[in-house]
């Protein structure tokens, strides 16, 4: 593919639930990384108090806008901590969440390149941003 890796953000926008607002946005639109290195795909989110939901980070379906069956990186709740899912072997020890929702994927491999989303959910509405790695340094 490229000799780089970026960051491509799908053009969702917040949603309005019963005066409830969510929003998630990425941090940048555009992210460059060499093989070997680390990618950090940078989410950030705001819910209003009293909305129940639940964030899930995973890798997309080609052709879709959701997250592969087999796909799903981490997930977690209002209130809790980011809990590891079932990792595709290839994934294993290199990611894990940071700050308040950014993917960290260590030691970057030819093979992670992808789209990544990042999906809020609450009892009325999916907000779903999805980022786009494309790395090089073949």
């Amino acid at each position: 593919m490229g000799s780089f890796l970026f960051v491509l953000c799908d053009s969702l926008s917040a949603g309005q639930v019963h005066g409830k607002s969510v929003e998630l946005t990425p941090d940048k639109s555009l992210v460059e990384v060499n093989v070997g290195t680390n990618a950090t795909l940078i989410w950030r989110y705001t819910v209003k108090r009293n909305v129940n939901y639940g964030i899930l980070w995973g890798i997309r379906e080609q052709n879709s806008d959701n997250i592969r069956p087999d796909g799903v990186l981490f997930s977690q709740d209002k209130d809790e901590k980011a809990q590891l899912r079932s990792v595709p072997a290839a994934y294993a020890g290199r990611v894990f969440i940071t700050d308040q929702a950014s993917l960290v994927i260590t030691d970057v491999r030819l093979s992670d390149e992808g789209r990544y989303i990042c999906e809020i959910s609450t009892t009325f509405l999916t907000v779903k941003k999805t980022i786009q790695l494309r790395i090089v340094g073949r």
